[in-house]
């Protein structure tokens, strides 16, 4: 019976299944050759260079260390076919003597664009065998700008407590695009597991476009139940919030009555919040995710905040309103209100200050770089004229399959308008917060909804209004809808 591993890519979330290991033969019947999902044509010349890991295994696919050193032969075929391609560097090898995984450098040529291609081995007195792991694609497109995305590869099998190589490739990409670029990429990203642990939990990346990272990573519970999760916090971590409690101190701030809001409904509103009953000790309940920034755009960055004050309001229910800050100076400069989305209206300039006769923390921590100057815009969900209802929920409503209004966060509505089905939110699991807004007469009660879910391609906050919805800036570059 061979035990198997088979990766499976959400965004920048890779999920490992692990086959537990049976037997305990030394003998070579097999070979696993790794190398990475993708690889980078970047000069079109229909060749490439990229390292190789080979493990000899058992009949069990077990990873092994045969008694001795010997050479090793390397062929590559087009994948799912007898086609061979050339190979005019690293065909042959001398196996490690110590080590069970064996790197390699290989050069291909005369490569069309997006070939599969799978490698076997010979050696031990057996083969040609393998590659016992997913095959490597060459893209000869144009590198992308913006990572959203990693291709991680991982052999198919592992042992418990024996290193094993994990290769990642930053891309530009969709789930499952075959159209996928590489890109550069800067950055920290965490490893975790669902069962046991993992060793190391962090890897440092600092790579060009078409360049992967390999490192050994370890793990002490093998089994098909348990998986590798592999994420960035600067992409899409699936909890970059900072959810705190904090005092506003500014009074200036509360008594301003030329700060215009907006309803979701798209009514102006202003009205000041120390008139509806929020004072320099009122403790406001926040989650802030930031929003992701582009270099190439002008308007980017900053952070969306949704906020709950209960037991005031005009009924004591409590209010709750979500917040967009854009920094005044951008990727290219000083950004104009002129330059932001929608009715410039709404728009006021805000300073952050964090600390006492400001934002006070009372718990949690801000992020480290809030404070500064913005453009600032908020969106009312209550004014307190009747209580939240907090719901946790799985939602299976034909409500899905109609063509809901997408509305972008200037009011204004998106041209590509999909059932909400068509981004595989049937039978997920909702987190929600709902609101009666004011009633109208001879009109059914309308209700405000904000809920937070997981899709294939990661996390996604979404506000939903009558047969109206539109996405909050909270949303993560490969989460929006």
């Amino acid at each position: 019976m061979r035990q198997r591993l088979t990766i499976i890519f959400f965004g920048v979330l890779a999920i490992l299944l692990i086959g537990t290991p049976v037997g305990q033969a030394q003998t070579v019947v097999d070979f696993t050759i790794l190398g990475p999902r993708i690889v980078l044509d970047d000069d079109q010349n229909s060749e490439v260079t990229l390292t190789l890991y080979v493990a000899a295994t058992d009949t069990n696919w077990r990873p092994i260390l045969p008694d001795s050193s010997t050479t090793i032969t390397l062929t590559a075929y087009e994948a799912g076919t007898q086609n061979q391609l050339t190979m005019t560097d690293g065909s042959s090898f001398q196996s490690s003597a110590t080590d069970i995984w064996t790197s390699v450098q290989v050069t291909l040529t005369g490569l069309n664009p997006n070939t599969e291609i799978a490698f076997r081995a010979t050696g031990h007195n057996t083969g040609p065998s393998g590659p016992n792991s997913p095959s490597t694609r060459v893209v000869n497109s144009p590198p992308g700008s913006d990572t959203n995305h990693f291709h991680v590869n991982t052999p198919y099998s592992a042992n418990p407590d024996e290193p094993f190589p994990l290769i990642i490739t930053p891309v530009n990409a969709q789930e499952n695009d075959l159209n996928s670029r590489p890109t550069a990429f800067t950055g920290d990203l965490s490893l975790t597991v669902d069962e046991g642990d993992i060793t190391p939990t962090t890897v440092s990346l600092n790579l060009q476009a078409g360049e992967s990272h390999q490192v050994m990573v370890t793990l002490d519970a093998v089994s098909p139940t348990n998986k590798i999760h592999v994420r960035s916090e600067v992409i899409d971590s699936p909890t970059p919030q900072h959810v705190v409690v904090f005092i506003n101190e500014n009074v200036t701030t509360l008594d301003d009555e030329s700060v215009l809001r907006v309803h979701p409904t798209v009514d102006q509103d202003d009205t000041s919040l120390s008139l509806l009953g929020v004072t320099d000790t009122t403790k406001w309940e926040s989650t802030i995710w930031p929003i992701e920034q582009k270099e190439s755009e002008q308007v980017s960055g900053g952070w969306s905040i949704m906020t709950s004050i209960p037991g005031i309001g005009q009924n004591n229910e409590g209010i709750q309103f979500h917040d967009i800050f854009i920094p005044r100076t951008g990727p290219q400069g000083a950004v104009l209100k002129a330059d932001l989305p929608g009715d410039q209206t709404y728009w006021n300039e805000q300073t952050i200050t964090l600390g006492a006769y400001n934002w006070k923390i009372v718990t949690g921590t801000f992020p480290d770089d809030l404070a500064g100057d913005y453009w600032h815009r908020r969106f009312f969900l209550s004014h307190g004229q009747f209580p939240r209802i907090d719901a946790m929920f799985d939602y299976h409503s034909a409500m899905f399959d109609q063509v809901l209004k997408l509305v972008e966060v200037e009011g204004a509505p998106d041209s590509d308008q999909k059932p909400l089905s068509d981004f595989g939110v049937k039978g997920t699991t909702w987190t929600a917060s709902l609101w009666r807004a004011e009633e109208t007469p001879g009109v059914d009660p309308v209700f405000h909804m904000f809920a937070t879910f997981n899709v294939s391609s990661g996390p996604v906050a979404v506000f939903i209004l009558r047969r109206v919805y539109f996405t909050s800036l909270s949303i993560h570059s490969s989460s929006r809808l």
